[in-house]
């Protein structure tokens, strides 16, 4: 009867462990700044909006190859028409 005892102690004081340490942790890296107001427009409107694509600042990253595609390419002679 006392090894079930212990057994049980251990178990459920692991168990208790994780979940202080999992509490801990969620209190450690709880982020107040997230229930302000963000300044932003909102991502989703309730009416269709036209986007101009000329307004928009993105550049485009060059192509990444696969190392097996351009290999491949460079060990084949092209056929000539």
């Amino acid at each position: 009867m006392d090894t079930v005892a212990r057994l049980t102690f251990a178990i459920s004081s692991a168990v208790g462990a994780c979940i202080l340490a999992a509490s801990v942790a969620s209190v450690v890296m709880a982020d107040p700044s997230q229930t302000t107001v963000m300044p932003k427009q909102d991502l989703w409107t309730s009416q269709p909006v036209r986007v101009d694509p000329l307004a928009q600042n993105y550049e485009r990253l060059p192509p990444a190859y696969s190392t097996y595609a351009i290999e491949a390419a460079a060990g084949f002679p092209q056929a000539s028409r």
